[in-house]
């Protein structure tokens, strides 16, 4: 099969840097909606919760630039390992996911309406009712990265002989 100049090169690779970009922008989408659905699906089965879903789309995209600025650094982190030691195993990125989500939780206490019956109780209460919920989204925002991106990296020879020393 005879394949002419320009059709080889719509056929390479995309960069890395590409990848981890994209990978990074679905999985803060994903974290975002999972959160909204996790947070709000029962205020939207009622008839005054879909009142309110303007006010939800508002908040998601509040949600969503604290939640892209706020999981960057655990992700910088998990990226570098992940690079350093050539991790692609979902299991290494879905525990990344869950802990940045347990991490992200006093975050999400810090910046939590006072009257909120969910978040007005102690600081090792909120936290023990909310870390598994952070810790679930977490976890679908690390596999969605996982399948966008974290599989498909790939490492260059030079760089595992450098890890292996």
């Amino acid at each position: 099969m005879n394949i002419d100049r320009e059709q080889s090169q719509a056929l390479e690779p995309v960069p890395d840097w590409v990848m981890i970009c994209f990978g990074y922008l679905c999985a803060v989408s994903v974290v975002t909606l999972s959160c909204l659905v996790e947070f709000s699906l029962e205020d939207l089965l009622t008839s005054a919760g879909r009142a309110s879903l303007p006010v939800l789309v508002i908040i998601g995209q509040v949600f969503w630039f604290v939640a892209f600025v706020t999981a960057l650094p655990p992700f910088v982190v998990s990226y570098v390992i992940a690079r350093r030691l050539m991790i692609r195993s979902i299991f290494y990125y879905g525990a990344w996911g869950a802990a940045t989500g347990l991490m992200l939780t006093p975050v999400a206490l810090w910046l939590s309406p006072p009257d909120d019956p969910e978040y007005s109780r102690t600081f090792l209460q909120g936290t023990m009712v909310l870390a598994p919920k952070f810790m679930f989204v977490g976890l679908c925002g690390a596999l969605t990265y996982w399948s966008v991106a974290g599989r498909r990296l790939r490492f260059a020879r030079a760089e595992a002989a450098g890890a292996q020393v």
